[in-house]
């Protein structure tokens, strides 16, 4: 069983075809705990909560390779708020 790490992404990637934002997780970081840094004009995150990712909720959603990376592409509206 792999543990759980943490990874912060700077910002979403915006997906003008869908109209959506979206964060790239390459498979080999899953199970993960994510954060995005993404801040407004103001200092103030963006989602200042941290999403957990298992690998099969990552895999419903497509691959998009970066270089030699698989990337699963998760909109963001779809990642659920870790609840302490």
């Amino acid at each position: 069983m792999k543990t759980w790490s943490e990874y912060t992404i700077q910002a979403p990637i915006w997906n003008g075809n869908t109209n959506r934002r979206e964060i790239g997780i390459a498979e080999y970081r899953l199970p993960c705990y994510l954060e995005i840094g993404y801040t407004d004009r103001f200092g103030n995150k963006m989602y200042p909560y941290k999403f957990p990712i298992t690998r099969e909720f990552a895999s419903k959603y497509p691959i998009k390779m970066q270089k030699t990376t698989a990337l699963r592409m998760i909109p963001v509206n779809d990642l659920e708020k870790l609840v302490e």
